[in-house]
């Protein structure tokens, strides 16, 4: 097996302010956590070490770098053409090898800071050079996934082969594709609040939908060891991290009619988890790879939201029904705890290859849970949050299994949660599970407990102290 090269990155910056700096060190760890080897003059530059040589590691040196990262702020724009030291010696390697032999992609200017006209802070040598914007959060965002596609030569549009000559006998309009595709696109225009948003998000979402469609039906029948269904969960994963950027954005800059777009966005994809009606024979497994993408989404979709406190958008999700319209259910309208399916791919696959696995799909889920912005914390959190709800609404055993609790600390209490000691905190958060009084929450909780210990065998609630909610101000 091939092993695959890792990327080495050399980061020129400038020491501007302290919070520069941090934000530059977390760029930096960011990008070592994503397979990224990083040069950066805190963790490299030694005492005794000689500066000069530890920056013609930008250059032609016996260990080169395979790209050079110039986070550009309106300093070290200053510093390079005033020439300073550090900032100055740097810029004059740079500028010689952009203007020598070498490839120019191997310099990335990354914006860090904009003037007041909105104006990009670049040295002089960089400003024929597209840059990567992350000067403020949202642009981060994107810009941080954009900046690791880069580095890892992995292009999240990739050009795709000349095609055949059309036949333009035909009399028939040759039609261009209409389909928003781009979540940055999308993500501009929340930003930007542009009238077209809520359109333009919906041709998104529709054009999700029909890629999901691609993934799954059929594959696990003729692999015995699942091997094929892994394969695709893990080829999604670059769709699933553009439409989580989207919903990142819907939750930073929440509207009523960005949330009615999600959940229409799950009723698109919840008949993907069921084989099509023309469908002649087929298995239990035949549609795991769409319940496994759909509940993954439901989970990040609900964590982003609660991370920034949209608590309302949240309740309008779990308490709205999804249209389903099945031929082989006779409900048409289906609580929410229907997007988590059993897939019985992932026993098969831990019972053949004799895994000895607790629970494959949350092992997938942590494993993939590497989206900047969110941690695994919040998704067990989501995860608990969803099925207290599934029980208060459907009863326990027809509620929400919450598969990732089985990595959940029972020593740890999550922050949201952990916060409903506070009565204010506790107002906020009420609408979740409606339970309105403070003198209803232990009995209902306690009862919540008592069934869901009986379902999964563990104290999920534990680990919330719902006991001691309300009791401060």
């Amino acid at each position: 097996m091939t092993k695959t090269k890792t990327p080495k990155v050399f980061i020129s910056y400038s020491h501007s302010s302290p919070d520069h700096k941090i934000k530059v060190k977390k760029l930096a760890d960011e990008l070592l956590k994503n397979g990224v080897n990083v040069i950066m003059d805190i963790y490299d530059l030694k005492h005794g070490n000689d500066i000069y040589k530890y920056m013609q590691q930008m250059g032609a040196s016996k260990k080169p770098v395979d790209k050079v990262l110039i986070i550009c702020d309106s300093e070290y724009a200053k510093k390079s053409e005033d020439g300073e030291k550090g900032v100055g010696v740097e810029s004059q390697i740079i500028s010689a090898e952009i203007s020598g032999k070498f490839e120019q992609d191997k310099f990335i200017p990354v914006l860090f800071e904009q003037d007041e006209n909105g104006k990009p802070y670049l040295p002089v040598y960089c400003k024929p050079l597209r840059y990567i914007d992350m000067s403020g959060e949202e642009e981060y965002i994107q810009g941080f996934d954009e900046l690791l596609r880069t580095i890892h030569g992995e292009p999240l549009y990739k050009k795709p082969e000349i095609g055949q000559k059309p036949d333009f006998g035909a009399g028939v309009p040759i039609a261009a594709a209409s389909v928003v595709e781009s979540s940055n696109e999308v993500c501009k225009s929340i930003l930007n609040e542009k009238n077209n948003a809520v359109e333009l998000l919906e041709d998104y979402f529709d054009s999700f939908a029909a890629k999901i469609k691609n993934f799954g039906f059929g594959t696990a029948s003729f692999d015995k060891d699942y091997n094929h269904v892994i394969r695709q969960i893990e080829e999604f994963i670059p769709l699933r991290n553009e439409a989580i950027k989207v919903f990142s954005c819907i939750a930073r800059h929440i509207n009523d009619d960005f949330i009615e777009e999600i959940h229409k966005l799950f009723e698109k994809l919840l008949p993907y988890m069921e084989p099509p009606t023309n469908a002649g024979s087929y298995s239990d497994t035949d549609c795991d790879v769409p319940k496994f993408l759909i509940h993954e989404l439901f989970l990040y979709a609900v964590a982003l939201l609660i991370n920034k406190a949209r608590f309302k958008a949240v309740a309008r999700l779990m308490d709205k029904h999804y249209y389903f319209p099945s031929a082989r259910r006779n409900e048409k309208f289906l609580p929410f705890i229907e997007i988590r399916q059993y897939i019985k791919g992932f026993t098969i696959r831990n019972q053949r290859l004799k895994l000895g696995r607790a629970n494959l799909r949350a092992d997938y889920l942590m494993n993939r849970c590497n989206v900047f912005g969110i941690t695994f914390d919040s998704i067990i959190q989501t995860d608990i949050i969803l099925a207290i709800k599934g029980a208060l609404s459907s009863g326990p055993w027809s509620g929400w299994y919450p598969d990732t609790y089985i990595y959940s600390d029972k020593y740890w209490n999550y922050e949201m949660l952990a916060r409903a000691e506070s009565r204010e905190h506790f107002d906020k958060i009420k609408c979740l599970w409606g339970i309105e009084k403070p003198e209803t929450i232990v009995p209902a909780l306690n009862k919540v407990n008592d069934s869901l210990k009986d379902r999964f065998y563990h104290n999920i609630l534990s680990s919330i102290s719902y006991d001691r909610w309300c009791k401060k101000p």
